[in-house]
């Protein structure tokens, strides 16, 4: 009887397994079949209103889209009035993918700028509207990165998070993988933009120490009592975004950096979208003359208010580091009672063809603060400012020459600052009048550096040159390069040059002042700057030791460099035997002359001594 009892209830235990067995399998079958059929789209996706997600937290959990619309990922979500517009036209000419209005629609805003997030009426419309808005770009498969470059979006890190933490698989949706970018501009010369690109009757009439007096300065004082978020300091309105997103989702950008180092700039946001980017980007020279005509009234009174703010944002970054490339601390805001002037304190003046950009890229590459290139520049000025060497840069006198290095005083990079200019050899007495005008101990503390080279052959590589930018210059009758054309159109050889150009140059029957005669410029410098400040080397000993000539540029500038090491000069030379001839005789006195010169009087201990003679 026990047997038959136990057998009943093993009996019973098999088929209770068997039957759940049946059920789990059934269930996954279900389930497989069902996500198949979404995936395949038989049936439309559900919807989901914005508006009911509960915007008061961060961690609301709504069912996500089994297939990801198309989205930006990267938002550039500020400031207004701190040059997003300009980036955001760099980034979509570099390829970026931004969103496009229907043309019959009745939405229709700036180019580069949705207003989904900011405008109440297109937010209602869902994510299926904003999503459908970038749609080509998936289609078109245009580029790695989509774009919405609204600077209102600042306001609003909520929405974002609403929206982008719905889409996708993973916990947190799409805004886990967002890339968010913000530009901060110094608040005055911000809302001193914003009040100029407004109409006078958006203005009501008042000037801006009128503005500032009736609506700026009351908004500052009670900005934590007035409901509308624009009324909040950048540090206010960022400390919401690390609610919703982590830090380094989030790249904070100079405006300082933007308009007075534009190449590092640039560097910072290639880094941070992991793209190549438009290289054709240069600062435009007249929008940071802005800030300069801010009235005094306006400052004096605005000043005061934005500095605790301000204060509070530099303490924010500083607590809260954001990702590898941005900049670390945050560089405290320019305004334009910030009159310093910040000069190069180190000059590569020359000579040409002399291995002098070896030790400019080397300097460079050991983050030495190198010039700003504005619109007018062309893209070498971004080490070479070429401007002694230029009438019509000189001529606009300190100021346009300071303004090329004030990114150093802003980002701290003020121990080392280089213009490598190789062709300021000649202008001695134009370097000491401009460095003269600058305060305190700038000319007393500024270090110049030159590399002399056998002169024939440096005369030989400059020909060549000409030769070359002949070639290819649209203008055939004008240019540096023109002495190389003979009276019948036909571009000499150096021989011929030697015997036609330079030999007359060098009998004195000349005005130009040849820079192979090293000496006479020289007896110029000295006469103008203390012989402790020259740091002379020689090419041939850069050609042949490199860590030596290294070496004396470190012990000199008082820097140990970490980074890489001094390039090496692969060019090689060959006089034609005739050339040497005709310039030989020329060129021997005045290089003898050098040495004699050179050994009475005596440079710095770093530097060779006595300066050894030139090898043909």
């Amino acid at each position: 009887m026990v047997q038959i009892s136990q057998a009943i209830l093993r009996r019973r235990r098999f088929v209770s397994t068997r039957t759940w067995l049946l059920v789990a399998g059934g269930a996954i079958a279900v389930h497989t079949i069902f996500t198949m059929i979404l995936q395949l789209r038989l049936f439309p996706r559900p919807s989901w209103p914005l508006e009911k997600s509960h915007e008061g937290s961060p961690l609301h959990v709504i069912t996500a889209y089994p297939r990801v619309p198309v989205m930006p990922n990267v938002l550039l979500i500020g400031a207004r009035g701190a040059g997003t517009d300009l980036v955001s036209k760099w980034l979509v000419s570099s390829g970026a993918c931004r969103g496009e209005f229907p043309k019959d629609g009745e939405w229709n805003f700036n180019e580069n700028e949705v207003h989904f997030f900011d405008n109440d009426d297109l937010y209602k419309l869902g994510v299926k509207f904003y999503s459908n808005l970038f749609k080509h770009c998936e289609e078109k498969n245009k580029t790695s990165f989509i774009l919405d470059a609204t600077p209102e979006t600042l306001m609003h890190p909520q929405r974002v998070y609403n929206v982008y933490s719905q889409l996708g698989q993973a916990p947190g949706g799409l805004a886990n993988s967002l890339k968010l970018i913000v530009i901060l501009r110094e608040p005055v010369s911000k809302e001193f933009y914003l009040y100029s690109h407004r109409s006078e009757t958006e203005n009501d009439g008042n000037s801006f120490e009128e503005y500032s007096e009736t609506v700026l300065k009351i908004r500052i004082l009670e900005a934590h009592k007035l409901s509308s978020p624009t009324n909040l300091s950048y540090a206010d309105q960022l400390t919401p975004w690390m609610t919703y997103f982590k830090r380094e989702q989030l790249l904070v950008l100079s405006y300082d950096e933007l308009e007075y180092n534009r190449l590092a700039f640039m560097w910072r946001v290639e880094q941070y979208v992991g793209s190549t980017l438009n290289r054709d980007f240069v600062a435009d020279e007249e929008r940071d003359t802005m800030a300069r005509k801010i009235p005094a009234r306006a400052l004096d009174m605005l000043d005061p208010l934005y500095w605790g703010k301000n204060q509070e944002l530099y303490h924010f970054l500083q607590k809260q580091p954001g990702p590898k490339m941005e900049q670390h601390p945050f560089p405290p805001f320019e305004n334009a009672k910030s009159t310093d002037v910040v000069l190069p304190n180190v000059l590569l003046l020359g000579a040409q063809f002399s291995g002098v950009a070896l030790i400019a890229d080397f300097l460079i590459k050991n983050r030495v603060c190198n010039p700003a290139i504005f619109n007018n520049d062309i893209p070498s000025m971004w080490k070479n400012v070429r401007f002694f060497d230029q009438s019509s840069r000189y001529q606009q006198g300190i100021e346009f020459y300071a303004r090329r290095y004030k990114h150093c005083q802003i980002e701290n990079r003020m121990e080392l600052i280089l213009d490598g200019t190789p062709n300021y050899l000649t202008y001695p007495q134009l370097v000491y009048d401009i460095y003269s005008q600058a305060p305190g101990d700038i000319m007393a503390r500024l270090k110049l550096v030159m590399v002399l080279r056998e002169p024939i052959s440096r005369e030989l590589l400059q020909y060549q040159q000409k030769v070359f930018d002949y070639h290819h210059a649209k203008d055939k009758k004008n240019g540096w390069y023109m002495d190389v054309v003979d009276q019948k159109g036909a571009v000499m050889t150096f021989d011929q040059y030697s015997e036609s150009v330079l030999k007359e140059r060098l009998n004195g029957k000349s005005s130009f002042a040849n820079e192979g005669k090293y000496v006479d410029h020289l007896k110029q410098w000295f006469q103008l700057f203390p012989r402790h400040q020259f740091l002379i080397l020689s090419f041939d000993e850069l050609r042949k030791d490199p860590k030596k000539v290294q070496w004396r540029v470190e012990k000199f500038l008082g820097y140990k460099f970490e980074i890489g090491e001094l390039g090496k000069v692969t060019e090689i030379v060959n006089v034609p035997q005739r050339a040497k001839e005709i310039l030989g005789p020329l060129f021997d006195k005045k290089n003898e002359e050098l040495y004699e010169f050179l050994k009475s009087h005596t440079g710095p201990y770093m530097e060779e001594n006595p300066f050894p003679k030139f090898i043909v």
